[in-house]
């Protein structure tokens, strides 16, 4: 799959699994499976996916030697150091530009967290592939969305149109982070058009990323 750039977002403050995790050491630094850490485990799922494409960390500046020590496979120039902490979407929007000054042209960017543990590397490899050929056809905002079997209130939530659009769903609506009982009212949803969990990973043409026009977003199911 040709004209596809991966960018791995590699930081956090380090409180959610504390005493494990720290300001010097947030979660996706963190070995909770096998050898690999959390952010070398998104790295190898980045390239199993899409072998050629060029893979990028945007990390905050203190965790530029720790990436440096779990990735050192990383060619110079692909760790991007962020000036200023400001979450996620000014970060990827800032990234894109970095990255858009260094490839040129317009490629399909796929957006990953470097905090999940993914359980079927495989279904999620093709998954991204598909997101990849969705974003590649509009100007889409095409993100993974994942059926939860259960309700929970911690998660931001992808409503979708019940008809498909080839692999991928037109979504309706954002629910962010829903009190328990509507979190269990779409749980009972029909399983066509219930809410999915937005699993954060996103795929979208680079000048759609950085773009504060109004993209169409879509979700893989």
């Amino acid at each position: 799959m040709e004209d596809v750039a991966v960018l791995i977002l590699a930081g956090g403050r380090g409180s959610r699994f504390w005493p494990l995790s720290r300001p010097a050491c947030p979660k996706p630094f963190l070995t909770f499976f096998g050898r690999r850490s959390l952010l070398q485990a998104t790295y190898d799922r980045a390239i199993r996916a899409f072998p050629t494409a060029p893979v990028f960390v945007v990390t905050e500046r203190r965790l530029v030697p720790l990436v440096r020590q779990q990735l050192p496979e990383l060619p110079d120039g692909r760790i991007i150091a962020e000036p200023v902490g400001r979450d996620t979407a000014p970060c990827i929007g800032w990234t894109v530009l970095q990255i858009g000054r260094r490839l040129g042209g317009d490629p399909v960017l796929v957006t990953l967290p470097s905090d999940h543990y993914v359980g079927d590397d495989a279904a999620f490899s093709a998954a991204l592939r598909d997101a990849v050929r969705a974003a590649s056809t509009g100007n889409r905002v095409v993100t993974l969305g994942v059926r939860p079997t259960r309700p929970e209130t911690g998660y931001g939530y992808l409503i979708d149109e019940a008809e498909p659009e080839g692999a991928a769903h037109r979504v309706r609506r954002f629910v962010e982070k829903p009190p328990l009982e509507r979190a269990r009212r779409m749980l009972r949803m029909d399983c066509s058009t219930r809410g999915c969990a937005n699993c954060g990973a996103s795929s979208s043409q680079a000048d759609t990323s950085s773009s504060p026009r109004t993209a169409q977003p879509f979700s893989r199911i």
